[in-house]
């Protein structure tokens, strides 16, 4: 065998080499390399992918749990407005809120109001067009309410609501308002159900609102009006500001119009104004906001219109060069809500990501023998990304072992539970629950990581011991190459306290409420009407069906209800039969509602009981054939019966407009014989013609008063007997009539006094003029049954407060006395003790009658105590208010001066319109007597020539009188066109009707004062000193000396003194004595109340010192008092403070002159 020669192998294995293809020629080095290039260049790319789309998830992943968040936030904020107006609307159709009572409705809003914050105001307009309003007003963190008056179209006021609830201040006023025109009454009742109105712009230009509202029904179907609640939305452009979207992520809202309704981006104006000036809201197009206007061009560049959005949209778009993701849901409610929630994540936020990751690539591919730390370092960007993304949600995030520990947590979790990092990590996550509820915790977290549970509402813990609410998920995943288990829960205090705020009226509704959980219709809760009208335990009944428990007795009843909830998601007012636990069978009236929760379905329904109201239909039914004859009768009854009333209140108004007639033709010609009789008395007559001339004038004044009894009888029998309450002096109406009823006591030789508690105050208000007629009658018939002894007044107060006082009065007579069994009779009308006693005192048998009826009338009672032959005693007690003014301090050392001596100063001219010769002739003597040189004409055509060519400061005018009456004249004075020189003059009425509105007729068409025939001194003085204007004072000037009052007026004229007391100088120098010791006091005291600031007590002083100078004859002092006296009037104190040296130095220097005469 030939041997192989190595040198011969080596050229073999050389001519191999020849023999191979190139590829196999690169040393074997370089394959290895490219392989490892290859495999890590692949590594890397399939690197960039996976990160790339790990970052576009977790956009994606924070967009849709952005809008979830965003979603579940509306839809609680906009479930609560619809749950109160479905609450109040069931209310009033089943009569527990009542509609036509506006206070009630207020009340009621304004309590809801303090239960719900985030509602803005909540109101009900009727059919009538009223208004009951109560609200807040969110920027002065106040409330208020606005309603019509009357709850009816018409005038309408906003007031300020107290804490309390009571209506304050009025805060604006409009004359014309009605509910039914405004956009939330007519879109509730066009689509008759509840509806959301369109988003608008309040008037204030504070913001964007909207309104939701219901129709009210009845149990009739009849409409009620329209319940509404308003919400701001300020409240989610807050909550969308407070978001956290990543680092630099917004988000904002808009409707189908394309019109921005929230963003969370501050300072982004949501309404502007056009180029009409016009506030109007802002197109996404127009936003102020780079980010939010190029989103919108994107969307209308993707979408030709935006109501094509079914479902979640995601679009890429530039602004100012940098990329975003924009992700677009549609939210949607049956109630109109249809908008659209959009959220922007920057790219840039994630872009640092990639290109970190295209360097580690590269470092890869140049360092590929180092692949393991390559891999590693590579691992831990990624989970430092993972914690980013945690670290910028706002939910709290924790990642622990399979056993439970923690080994991470972000930092919402810590802010929100109080921990700190080191805290944490030392903790397991079942520590996070408090205590008591571990185990159950425990249960459920487990049952979540096996799947069979999807979320874990426990709450957690705070360090410092609260409780959270909040809705918390687990799953398993890697951290850091090992196992693990996340855990994500979100903060839900929120939605939990609006859900307690609807278990509270949930459970206390007194209708019957349910909720069943869809599509199985299985009972989830209850409320305690439900089981207390049906007769079920609670435990029994859970997650069973309506035809599990047997319900309906109709099922055909529950399939058009079913039908009925799947067409519209709602029934409303349907009125149903159901049974209860023991086969009874209950009418009711049903509404339900489709409702979802954390992703679920429920069904709200809502029943009340009508059982009763049903029964009672029934009967009546049954009973409606029965009474048919008896209603065709009884119509006829009813017709017969109403003709009579008719007859009988025509015969009624004859009768009240005879009377009138009668009083004014017969109180004329009494006005003369009584006037006349007076005049005469004040002439020279003999004894004989004075006896003559009275015995006239009390025959006139007893006609009068039986005359005044029967008109006031038939006021009290037609029901328009009514009190006048006025101010007035208690001791002056005393000291009046006792001076009035005197001279009849004395001339039958009585003893006649009056008695009063001494703390009984002066100044009462009340009918003083009733008052009077009532001692008049009970006085009157003491001192006419009374032969000898005594007759007595006694005044007492039985109780007092703050507001009145009850008076009690007693007539004690020595007089014939009353038997027992006729006391009885007394207050009848037309009746008297017997016939013997009316033959010889007279009498009508009516003035206690009409007596009784006036006390009553004052919220008191009356009665006697008397024994035949012992006298009587008469009491009676009234109950008064007392007066609005202070009482003024008399100064008892003060002469008192008479209406007439004030009034003779006073150079009026008095126009007297009076068409009976006679009573002209009894008002102008009278006049005369006061001092006044009156004028006379017969009619109102001549009383206006006369006062359209002369100046006049008074008119006393007559009612009724020919061509025109004074009424009619009245009105011709008082109109703005009127060609009067003063048609503000004071007018005066005269007349002789009795009837109740004479006084209203008379005031209503312009006059000032009214007083009746025939005329009385006393009356006519106090009407002329009221109305009169006072002449100019002499003192015009605000500064001046006494040398300046000198040039016209004398310091004191002592023959003034003398006109009234002649030449008694003995009488003159008491007088002059007394004035000098009182008037220093008086001077004192005026100053006294001007510093302390009181001008009614300053205006009644220098009233007094006016009148007491003049009768001295210390002119000067008079009329600086009576400059005084008009400033006080004016309440100008400081014009009064002007004077007082004044009137100190005019004082002084009258002293001065008048000590001569003394001494």
């Amino acid at each position: 065998m030939k041997r192989l020669n190595p040198a011969s192998m080596n050229d073999g294995e050389h001519n191999m080499k020849k023999k191979l293809h190139p590829v196999f020629r690169i040393p074997p080095a370089i394959p290895l390399l490219l392989i490892m290039v290859t495999v890590v260049s692949a590594a890397g790319i399939l690197y960039q992918y996976r990160a790339s789309s790990t970052i576009r998830t977790a956009m994606e992943g924070l967009s849709a749990e952005t809008t979830l968040r965003i979603a579940d936030h509306l839809r609680n904020f906009l479930f609560l407005p619809g749950m109160i107006n479905k609450m109040n609307a069931d209310a009033m159709a089943k009569g527990l809120l009542h509609p036509d009572d506006q206070s009630m409705l207020e009340a009621y809003f304004f309590n809801q109001l303090q239960l719900f914050p985030q509602i803005s105001s909540i109101y009900f307009g009727n059919t009538q067009g009223g208004l009951a309003h109560s609200g807040r007003e969110f920027t002065k963190k106040t409330f208020y309410f606005m309603g019509n008056d009357n709850f009816r179209a018409g005038p309408f006021t906003k007031s300020l609501a107290e804490p309390d609830g009571r209506k304050g201040e009025i805060l604006q006023f409009i004359p014309a308002f009605d509910a039914r025109t405004r956009p939330w009454y007519k879109n509730a009742l066009t689509h008759g159900k509840a509806v959301w109105s369109e988003v608008y712009i309040l008037f204030t230009g504070d913001g964007l609102a909207l309104s939701a509202s219901q129709p009210v029904w009845d149990n009739e179907n009849q409409l009620l009006g329209v319940v509404s609640v308003d919400i701001f939305l300020d409240h989610v452009h807050d909550f969308l500001s407070g978001m956290q979207i990543g680092k630099t992520g917004e988000a904002f809202i808009m409707d189908r119009s394309g019109n921005l309704l929230a963003s969370s981006e501050s300072g982004i104006s949501i309404f502007q104004k056009n180029k009409d000036s016009v506030l109007e809201k802002t197109n996404v197009l127009k936003s102020t906001s780079s980010r939010i206007k190029n989103a919108g061009l994107s969307i209308y560049s993707h979408l030709d219109n935006l109501d094509h959005i079914k479902d979640i949209v995601s679009i890429q778009f530039t602004s100012d060069k940098e990329k975003y993701m924009l992700q677009v849901s549609p939210l949607q409610e049956n109630s109109g809500i249809d908008w659209l929630i959009c959220v922007i994540i920057p790219e840039k936020d994630y872009i640092s990501k990639i290109l970190s990751s295209q360097r580690n690539t590269f470092i890869i591919i140049v360092t590929a023998l180092i692949l393991s730390l390559i891999t590693g370092r590579l691992i831990r960007e990624r989970e430092i990304n993972f914690r980013n993304f945690f670290e910028s949600i706002g939910d709290l995030v924790a990642v622990t072992r399979p056993s439970g520990q923690i080994i991470y947590t972000n930092t919402s979790l810590r802010q929100s539970l109080g921990y700190s990092r080191e805290e944490c990590h030392g903790m397991y996550i079942i520590d996070l629950y408090p205590e008591k509820l571990r185990e159950e915790a425990k249960v459920i977290l487990e049952a979540m990581l096996e799947g069979r549970e999807e979320s874990c509402f426990i709450p957690l813990m705070r360090k410092n011991g609260k409780k959270i609410a909040v809705e918390a998920r687990i799953w398993r995943g890697e951290w850091n190459g090992k196992e693990c288990i996340f855990g994500l829960a979100k903060d839900i205090s929120v939605q939990v306290e609006a859900q307690k705020r609807f278990e509270r009226i949930f459970q206390n509704n007194p209708a019957l409420m349910a909720l069943w959980m869809l599509p199985e219709s299985r009972l989830t809760d209850v409320n305690e009407a439900f089981l207390q009208t049906l007769g079920y335990v609670k435990e029994d009944i859970m997650n069973k069906t309506p035809q599990e428990l047997n319900l309906f007795p109709f099922p055909e009843q529950l399939d058009a209800l079913t039908l009925r909830l799947n067409e519209t998601g709602r029934v409303t007012n349907t009125e149903i039969q159901i049974q209860d636990s023991k086969g009874r069978r209950k009418d009711g009236i049903f509404s339900g509602d489709v409702i979802s929760s954390h992703g679920k379905h429920y069904l709200l329904t809502v029943m009340v009981d009508i059982s009763e109201r049903k029964q009672a239909e029934i009967a009546l039914e049954e009973s409606r054939i029965v009474l048919e004859s008896t209603n065709k009768a009884l119509s006829e009854a009813i017709a017969e019966t109403r003709e009579m009333a008719l007859k009988a209140e025509r015969a009624n108004m004859a009768k009240s407009e005879f009377l009138a007639h009668m009083s004014h033709e017969i109180r004329t010609p009494m006005n003369g014989v009584i006037g006349m009789g007076k005049l005469l008395m004040e002439t020279p007559l003999t004894e004989k013609q004075k006896q003559y001339t009275e015995a006239l004038r009390s025959s006139a004044v007893s006609l009068l008063g039986i005359i005044n009894d029967i008109l006031d009888l038939s006021k009290i029998e037609a029901g328009r007997m009514e009190m006048e309450i006025h101010d007035f002096s208690l001791d002056v109406l005393i000291e009046n009539f006792m001076a009035t009823m005197a001279p009849q006591a004395r001339a039958k030789g009585l003893n006649f006094n009056c008695s009063k508690e001494s703390d009984i105050p002066s100044r009462l208000a009340g009918d003083e003029g009733r008052i009077r007629q009532i001692l008049n009658n009970l006085v009157g018939n003491a001192i006419k049954f009374t032969d000898k002894g005594s007759v007595s007044i006694s005044i007492s107060k039985d109780q007092q407060d703050a507001y009145g006082i009850i008076l009690y009065f007693t007539i004690e007579d020595t007089g014939i006395g009353i038997p027992e069994h006729k006391q009885p009779l007394l207050f009848e009308k037309f009746s008297q003790v017997d016939r013997s006693t009316t033959r010889q005192y007279g009498g009508t048998g009516l003035g206690l009658a009409i007596s009784r009826h006036l006390v009553l009338l004052m919220n008191g009672d009356i009665g006697v105590e008397s024994r035949p032959g012992m006298g009587s005693r008469f009491w009676f007690y009234i109950r008064l208010k007392k007066a609005d003014g202070e009482e003024v301090p008399v100064n008892e050392n003060k002469k008192s001066t008479t209406g007439k001596d004030l009034l003779a100063k006073i150079h009026a001219r008095i126009l007297l319109v009076e068409d009976n010769v006679i009573n002209q002739k009894v008002a102008i003597g009278f006049l005369q007597n006061l001092g006044f040189s009156p004028k006379a004409v017969s009619n109102g055509l001549e009383a206006l020539d006369a006062l359209k060519n002369e100046p006049w400061d008074l008119v006393l005018m007559d009612i009724q009188m020919p061509l025109m009456d004074g009424l009619e004249a009245t009105r011709c004075i008082r109109h703005p066109k009127s060609r009067v020189l003063n048609p503000a003059i004071p007018i005066i009425a005269m007349t002789a009707h009795a009837m109740q509105d004479d006084r209203e007729r008379c005031l209503n068409a312009g006059m000032n004062d009214y007083i009746t025939k025939p005329l009385n001194p006393e009356a006519l003085t106090t009407a002329l000193l009221k109305w009169l204007p006072e002449t100019p004072g002499i003192w015009e000037k605000e500064t001046g000396t006494l040398s300046d009052w000198n040039d016209k007026n004398k310091i004191w004229n002592k023959n003034k003194l003398k006109e009234f007391l002649g030449d008694d100088l003995e009488t003159i120098g008491i007088i002059i004595k007394e004035f000098m010791d009182t008037a220093p006091a008086q001077v004192a005291a005026i100053i006294e109340l001007i510093e302390k600031n009181d001008p009614d007590a300053v205006h009644f002083e220098a009233h007094s010192l006016k009148g007491v100078a003049a009768h001295m004859g210390a002119e000067t002092l008079s009329d600086i008092a009576f400059d005084m006296e008009k400033k006080a009037k004016l309440r100008d104190l400081e014009g009064c403070r002007k004077l007082q040296g004044l009137l100190q130095q005019a004082t002084d220097e009258l002293l001065e002159y008048m000590k001569p005469e003394v001494s």
